[in-house]
């Protein structure tokens, strides 16, 4: 599913060029190791997709993020 969020980390990330902030995909949740989290997928000027943000802690599960993603209740990381 889909939400239609930017993520605060990447607008306020002063490192990257704001010409590049459009290749950073709208918050999803995304799996790693580690477990569930919300973030973003950056895909490079050569199309490759690769992590771009964890914008929030890690879940127990798909469901329980998804469940934060939509209802907007997770603690928003600042630090990439």
């Amino acid at each position: 599913m889909m939400h239609r969020l930017r993520s605060p980390q990447v607008k306020a990330a002063d490192f990257i060029p704001p010409e590049d902030k459009k290749n950073y995909s709208y918050l999803q949740v995304l799996e790693s190791a580690a477990g569930f989290y919300i973030g973003t997928v950056y895909t490079t000027p050569e199309g490759f997709m690769e992590p771009g943000s964890r914008d929030s802690e890690y879940f127990p599960s798909r469901a329980v993020a998804e469940e934060h993603l939509r209802n907007r209740t997770w603690y928003q990381r600042m630090d990439p």
